[in-house]
């Protein structure tokens, strides 16, 4: 009995023991992809850096506009973001989590807009039927998700009388959630000289400000910047906002990934906005890009669709701030091919026609937690030698006394060693991470280690906590990613 009992126990004891080692290498290996797929952690290690950002916490300019993150939509998108808006309460929160904005209503469709207050509404590519109806559900949708409008009126098709009347019924109902009216959409690409769009949008503009005092205006919202500084010059003290749009080029030129995330975006970005901030800051009126995107005509496939879009947005949105810019309306909500111009579905948009989050969204994002209630920190970027690695660098400093550094690292091979120099010491910093699986991705992009949830939420996992040694600390920023870097004070 001793001799079986003795034997099988052996047995036993020899099987548990494979079945442990077994146990042991899966979770090894395990541990291995789990390592290998972690993100990059910062790092205070010795050793030479690509680059230096340097950046004084005293030095401020330009605040950030309550107002200032916003989408773009064209108006024969009104009905379906108000069918939406019912089908999927997904999507306002994804309003609500960016915190106040604006939603710019305009577009080609509005030059194919008219007004029917008691009409049928009706809401397409090539004619829209706008109601008192539709304008009410729309204004409603503003309201829960906490926005101020910029409503377009149709000028291309002349008519002074209806649309005044379409601009009055709006400022009597919904006054408060208006932050402006607009007069027509690129007016300097109708044909038409520049004289007579002036009269015409005086035109308007008499009918408005008789029945409704002091209503705010924006303009001239042109194509270019030409007419920006006849426009304030005729009509600076009519316009309380100065208004533009901007696209880096147009989808036919078909660009590419590589040329998105160049420096010559950036700079004729730059380019662009002092065109219009300088007659404007001349005048002393705040300006607005209220619509613009990276490619005009819908944005390009195979790029505006990517995680690179998420890249480029994040530059984009802080260097428009440090520009002076007042606002910036990212063009293509909601996304719908039947009030899209042209009716195809647009390959910019910030949120997908069922309501979801584009990695464009994650840029708009990211701006709120590190912008929001903040002052602009201009930096200073220092290549070490010869390093000529593609990466952006803002700051802001926050009402809270915070300093948040955003690094943005636009090549697509090399990794970045970045030191940071604050300038002064803190208690304590921590980094959060905008990251995909490739800069092709179009799903599977984070912030803060967490996705947008499907129902619009977003939890982001605390920050990983960086080392800082007096005013100065190291991370590593990994190839096409970017990070906020948080420096909380003593």
């Amino acid at each position: 009995f001793a001799r079986v009992f003795g034997s099988s126990v052996g047995r036993k004891r020899g099987a548990l023991g494979i079945l442990f080692a077994c146990a042991l290498l899966a979770a090894l290996i395990w541990a291995l992809h789990s390592l290998s797929n972690m993100p990059t952690q910062p790092t205070t290690h010795g050793g030479a850096v690509d680059l230096t950002v340097s950046v004084n916490p005293a030095n401020t300019t330009y605040a950030v506009s309550p107002h200032f993150l916003g989408f773009g939509m064209e108006t024969g998108d009104v009905c379906k973001l108000i069918d939406l808006a019912h089908q999927n309460p997904a999507l306002l929160r994804l309003f609500t989590n960016l915190g106040p904005g604006t939603l710019r209503v305009g577009g080609n469709t509005l030059d194919t807009t008219t007004w029917a207050p008691d009409g049928a509404g009706h809401c397409s590519s090539f004619a829209t039927t706008m109601t008192q109806a539709t304008v009410d559900a729309f204004f409603a949708f503003a309201q829960r998700a906490g926005w101020k409008v910029t409503w377009g009126l149709t000028l291309k098709h002349y008519d002074p009388t209806l649309y005044a009347a379409e601009g009055a019924y709006i400022l009597q109902r919904w006054r408060d959630k208006v932050l402006s009216l607009e007069y027509g959409n690129e007016p300097d690409l109708y044909h038409i000289p520049y004289a007579k769009f002036l009269a015409e949008w005086r035109s308007y503009n008499d009918l408005i400000q008789t029945t409704n005092p002091q209503t705010t205006i924006s303009g001239p919202a042109t194509a270019g910047s030409g007419w920006i500084t006849p426009f304030l010059s005729d009509e600076g003290a009519h316009a309380a906002l100065v208004s533009s749009h901007f696209y880096i080029t147009c989808a036919t030129t078909h660009p590419t990934i590589a040329d998105l995330l160049s420096a010559a975006s950036i700079s004729r970005e730059v380019s662009s906005f002092d065109a219009v901030a300088q007659p404007a800051q001349r005048a002393h009126l705040p300006y607005v890009i209220n619509e613009t995107n990276n490619y005009c005509s819908g944005g390009m496939p195979g790029v505006s669709t990517t995680f690179a879009s998420a890249l480029w947005g994040t530059d984009f949105l802080f260097t428009a701030l440090e520009q002076g810019a007042a606002g910036v309306n990212l063009q293509g909500v909601p996304n719908d091919a039947g009030g899209n111009w042209p009716p195809h579905l647009n390959y910019y948009s910030p949120i997908n026609s069922d309501g979801s989050a584009t990695p464009l969204y994650y840029a708009m994002l990211l701006f709120h937690e590190a912008a929001a209630t903040g002052r602009v920190s201009p930096v200073t970027l220092t290549p070490s030698g010869s390093s000529r690695l593609n990466v952006s660098a803002h700051a802001s400093v926050g009402a809270d006394s915070r300093l948040r550094i955003i690094l943005i690292n636009k090549d697509l091979t090399h990794s970045a060693r970045v030191r940071l120099d604050t300038s002064r010491s803190y208690g304590a910093a921590s980094v959060i991470w905008l990251r995909a699986p490739a800069i092709t991705a179009t799903t599977s992009v984070t912030l803060g280690g967490s996705p947008v949830a499907s129902d619009g939420g977003w939890s982001p996992a605390r920050g990983q906590p960086l080392a800082v040694v007096g005013p100065l600390s190291t991370i590593a920023l990994p190839a096409g990613s970017a990070a906020v870097i948080t420096y909380a004070p003593h």
